[in-house]
């Protein structure tokens, strides 16, 4: 934290986008790129109401414009509940903007506590349901195909190099595994891929992780916030549905599926029950597999021991996610 940072680069870009000569009290770093010029600042002392803001800044692309129109328009216009967007403002000699959001100063959001996921599940009903009444034109592309095409062998490729590796001769066993796992995986892609294409189209969240996701009023009233919609877009509602295969996962929001499901039913009259519960295992096997693949590259680093235990995570939750969708098992 930095105090007494009038002249800090997200200070000067929030005073030109209020218009005034407002004096911070401080600058904390979230997050900093500084090869990539990204970069996530808390501001505290600097909003009449007293809220530390979030300044983010990006590159000017659709990812900007894609966040910048849920914070500007959906949120604001829908059911849903959202953080005050305080504008955005372009920099003049740099192909780079800034949003300045209010603070999400709430209680972390906890996939073990079942009135959290009660409310992530119906907030996704709401988000996937509402959504399809937006403008598309709404400067909100479509996402990426999903599942990705290269799924599995973004994941297998790696893990035949490690194989390899001398130094990984030890970890044989567990690699075939997960190899075994993959093609398992391979001959039911198109299955998955057929259920995504049937699924209707809705705005998506695209990062549902417990990281972007926070509980304003803990208790009967308990509202979720969601930050970070980056990777909002136009897609498969089961890319926001991945439900943890291990039960002490913190990261995965395992949204309650039937709380999902008590809000979606109602508008979608020609999905049924069984329909939801194969999108959860479709978005759960991908999201293992997704896993699997950015972890395995870094197998041949100099120091592969944390990467190979979450090898063995993701063997035990893959096969876990493949005996839910009732494949067999290796």
């Amino acid at each position: 934290i930095r105090p007494g940072v009038d002249d800090h680069r997200a200070v000067l870009a929030w005073r030109r986008l209020r218009g005034s000569a407002a004096a911070a009290g401080s600058v904390e770093v979230l997050k900093e790129s500084r090869s990539k010029g990204r970069a996530v600042y808390r501001i505290t002392g600097i909003d009449s109401g007293g809220a530390a803001v979030i300044a983010k800044r990006r590159v000017l692309n659709e990812t900007f414009r894609a966040e910048r129109a849920i914070y500007e328009h959906f949120l604001p216009q829908g059911p849903l509940d959202g953080l005050r967007f305080y504008g955005a403002v372009e920099e003049v000699d740099a192909p780079f903007g800034w949003l300045f959001i209010e603070d999400a100063e709430s209680a972390e959001y906890s996939p073990k506590v079942a009135d959290h996921r009660q409310v992530a599940g119906r907030w996704l009903g709401i988000l996937h349901t509402d959504g399809q009444r937006w403008d598309s034109a709404m400067l909100l592309s479509a996402c990426e195909r999903y599942p990705p095409p290269e799924l599995v062998q973004a994941a297998r490729g790696p893990i035949l190099e490690a194989k390899r590796s001398p130094r990984l001769r030890d970890a044989g066993a567990l690699l075939d595994r997960l190899l075994a796992r993959l093609d398992q995986v391979a001959s039911h892609m198109q299955s998955m891929v057929d259920l995504c294409d049937r699924a209707p189209r809705v705005v998506v969240h695209g990062d549902f992780m417990t990281r972007n996701l926070r509980i304003r009023r803990p208790g009967r009233d308990a509202q979720l916030l969601a930050v970070d919609w980056e990777n909002a877009g136009w897609g498969c509602p089961i890319t926001d549905l991945p439900q943890s295969p291990l039960p002490n996962s913190r990261s995965w929001a395992s949204a309650d599926i039937e709380a999902y499901w008590s809000v979606v039913r109602e508008h979608w009259a020609d999905v049924d029950h069984a329909t939801v519960l194969k999108w959860a295992t479709c978005a759960t096997v991908i999201r293992c597999v997704t896993a699997i693949g950015w972890d395995a590259p870094l197998l041949l680093s100099e120091w592969p021991d944390d990467k190979l235990a979450n090898m063995a995570l993701y063997d035990a939750g893959l096969a876990r996610a493949i005996e839910i969708a009732g494949w067999g098992g290796p």
